[in-house]
This record gives C-alpha cells, structure tokens and sequence, in this order.
C-alpha cells in the first residue's frame, strides 16, 4: 500500500512522516523532491501462523509513505504542484492530507493566515 503525504509547507508533513517510520524529525521546509519510506505492518495472525508452520520465511505488510514537498501557497506567485509532484500521487492508494491548526513565529503559514476549513479548501482545489 502507498500513502501520499501531502500539505502547505510548515504544515507538520515531516513530523508526522518522520514519526510514522520512527525517524528523528528533519527540519521542515526547503525539499524540492519527494521523500519516501517504508514501513512494516505488525500482525498477530502472521506471527502466531509463522509459529505454528515455521515457514522458510515471513513476509509482512508493508506501507510506503511518500511525502511530496508542501504545496505552494498563493503569495507565492504559482499554485499547486508541478508535474513530477504530481507524477509521485498517481500511483497512491490513499492520501493523508496534513493541515496546520497552529501559530508558530519561526514557522509562518505560507498564506499568513491559521485558517484548517480554508486550508483544506485551497489544497482539495490544487486535485481538481
């Protein structure tokens, strides 16, 4: 399974993308290519199965995130993603939409303005 990671910059793409593969958190902004990982499902059954018939080998579940650099905002000059952003979301099964509902002066929002509905208006109309 792959799950697109997607967001206006500062948003918390990269804490999130870096607690779900257990890394220690980057500092955000400033990627200009998209980031991948994997990461391995737990599963009961399949430890409990690989017990009872001592298969060769045990193969788990994976998910792969792809976190693509934060959209750009609109005083910006340019909106949405370029073509090979979007080129990474094609093939995802899922996208977790990552919208920022906090005030941080070293981290400015990129449209100067803590709004989620507005945010998540603005980035669903980047996919249309």
């Amino acid at each position: 399974m792959q799950i697109g990671i997607v967001g206006l910059p500062y948003s918390g793409k990269t804490t999130i993308f870096s607690t779900l593969l257990k890394h220690k958190t980057q500092e955000p902004g400033g990627k200009v290519s998209a980031e991948r990982g994997v990461v391995k499902v737990p599963d009961e059954r399949l430890d409990k199965l690989t017990a009872m018939f001592n298969p060769k080998r045990k193969v788990n579940a994976t998910i792969e995130y792809i976190k693509v650099p934060g959209l750009e905002g609109e005083s910006a000059g340019t909106r949405g993603l370029p073509g090979q952003f979007l080129a990474n979301l094609k093939t995802v099964d899922a996208l977790l939409v990552v919208v920022r509902n906090f005030q941080n002066e070293y981290y400015p929002h990129p449209l100067d303005r803590i709004d989620p509905k507005a945010d998540i208006e603005y980035i669903n109309s980047e996919f249309l």
